[in-house]
């Protein structure tokens, strides 16, 4: 029998970084600012791949991406 993996909570910080470190891997990688390989990207995306990443609920991605655009 396996157990499931637990994986630690991270503070609000923690998925910021996350969250910040995404869109600039994203943006140093892209060809053009749209297009297959731009920066452009759904927030459905966005939450599906740092789901799949780094174990990101969509809830936490979302309030806290919600937290960065407020502070601009």
């Amino acid at each position: 029998m396996t157990r499931k993996e637990v994986r630690p909570t991270l503070s609000s910080n923690e998925i910021r970084s996350i969250i910040l470190q995404y869109f600039y891997d994203r943006n140093q990688n892209a060809t053009s600012s749209m297009g297959k390989k731009g920066s452009a990207v759904k927030i459905s995306v966005i939450k599906a791949e740092l789901k799949s990443g780094h174990g990101l609920s969509q809830q936490g991605v979302q309030s806290n991406l919600t937290y960065l655009i407020s502070q601009g």
